[in-house]
């Protein structure tokens, strides 16, 4: 697959946004946007690069998942276990909302797996639901936080 700037900055960059939004809610860290936004750009631009790489599958995924809890770890002075569980936990609640959002698109704009993968306006279309499910998460998991009394609201 030929990822384009297309597949850069309206599916790598806004994922990987959406991603670190639900790690810093399930961190219990202070939504700092300053760091939400430099995690997201620094992760978003590694999976862009790195699935340009002749990687076999699956490979990638391992390497996405330790830059992420790097770049977690480093950023939000988290624990790096922590940072790795989060970002393990983030990657299977992605898997899951593929397995179910994919199929469900496929039939309603009835076009093939392949379709998709050749076209990214198509795969722009694909990964909203999952941004916004990470995000309408992170927001639950926030205000479950706040109800229990244990939400961490320092400014970073």
């Amino acid at each position: 697959m030929e990822l384009s700037w297309i597949y850069y900055f309206f599916v790598a960059i806004p994922e990987a946004t959406a991603y670190t939004f639900l790690a810093f809610a399930l961190l219990n860290i202070p939504l700092g946007w300053k760091n939400i936004t430099k995690i997201g750009i620094l992760y978003g631009t590694s999976a862009y690069l790195i699935r340009h790489f002749p990687i076999s599958f699956g490979v990638h995924t391992v390497i996405l998942i330790t830059i992420f809890a790097i770049l977690l770890s480093y950023f939000t002075n988290c624990k790096p276990t922590s940072a790795f569980l989060v970002s393990l936990v983030v990657v299977v609640l992605l898997g899951f909302a593929e397995i179910i959002s994919g199929p469900i698109l496929m039939r309603l704009l009835n076009v093939t797996y392949d379709d998709v993968q050749s076209s990214d306006w198509l795969l722009v279309i694909f990964i909203l639901p999952q941004v916004i499910l990470f995000i309408t998460l992170a927001f639950f998991i926030r205000r479950y936080h706040f109800m229990r009394g244990k939400i961490n609201e320092t400014n970073q």
